[in-house]
């Protein structure tokens, strides 16, 4: 499996730069984290690449309170939290996430 993930600011019509992102696994104990990294110019971070995932719940982790004190606002959601079930561990996902300093969605994109 290979996950993607795109942030796109829809306050501004832009991708969201420089985001970080954290991606962790539900376990019988708790979260574990997986992977921490952060978004490129384009908005985009290519999480995991093949082989990396087995079939669990995740939850990505993007930090929306430092992205938007750069930019001089503050976020009504400090982070977004998408968690998300991973059934089949051999399929590329990719999850487009929309955010605002007010709002926040996601969906499964191609």
């Amino acid at each position: 499996m290979s996950l993607d993930v795109h942030i796109v600011d829809s306050s501004f019509g832009v991708p969201a730069a420089d985001v970080n992102v954290l991606l962790r696994r539900q376990t019988e104990s708790g979260w574990q984290e997986v992977v921490r990294g952060r978004t490129g110019q384009d908005g985009r971070l290519s999480v995991l690449a093949d082989g990396q995932v087995s079939a669990s719940v995740y939850q990505l982790v993007c930090d929306l309170d430092a992205y938007y004190a750069i930019l001089g606002a503050a976020a009504l959601f400090p982070r977004a939290i998408v968690e998300f079930r991973v059934i089949e561990p051999e399929a590329e996902l990719c999850l487009p996430i929309v955010v605002s300093a007010h709002s926040v969605l996601s969906y499964r994109g191609n």
